[in-house]
């Protein structure tokens, strides 16, 4: 027997007498119980059964990194999307640039970095992740190291004009 859509199905005609169920098939995204139950029916009455599964889980692992020397990044924030566009979890790495999501029903998700450290400039990148059932996803990103200028301007003490060649 199978469930419908709203998760119940009714089996008719049982002669009174205790029998046993057992689960044989979920959704992906379940959990299979296939512990067997025992049931009694009895005569002129509807029995009822409930049982409830669980999600799969899995955990996703961030390693945020300096794209040039490899170093952590600390205090950078992330937001877990899933694939309605809902955010799932913010959270911030910690001082080994590491952010850890866990217990997060499996499927495909994106993550997007919505602030940084001040001395990196933020990874605009859109990152897909896949949570597999008691796994740890992890994904390594880099950030760039927020670089300046120089401008030199050499001048001659008695014309002040610009001097050319100057090395």
């Amino acid at each position: 027997y199978t469930t419908g859509s709203n998760g119940k199905v009714t089996i008719d005609r049982l002669e009174p007498k205790t029998i046993y169920i057992q689960e044989v098939k979920v959704p992906e995204h379940l959990i299979l119980d296939s512990t067997i139950k025992s049931v009694k029916i009895n005569p002129n009455e509807t029995t009822s059964y409930g049982a409830v599964n669980k999600w799969k889980l899995g955990n996703i692992k961030i390693n945020k990194t300096d794209s040039e020397t490899s170093e952590p990044i600390a205090n950078v924030t992330f937001q877990l999307i899933d694939k309605s566009g809902n955010v799932v979890q913010t959270g911030t790495t910690n001082a080994n640039g590491e952010l850890y999501f866990n217990n997060i029903r499996v499927g495909d998700y994106k993550l997007k970095e919505v602030s940084t450290h001040s001395n990196y400039v933020l990874n605009t990148t859109i990152f897909d992740v896949k949570v597999e059932h008691e796994k740890t996803t992890t994904k390594n990103i880099t950030n760039d190291f927020k670089k300046g200028n120089i401008k030199i301007n050499k001048t001659d003490a008695e014309t002040s004009k610009g001097i050319e060649g100057v090395t």
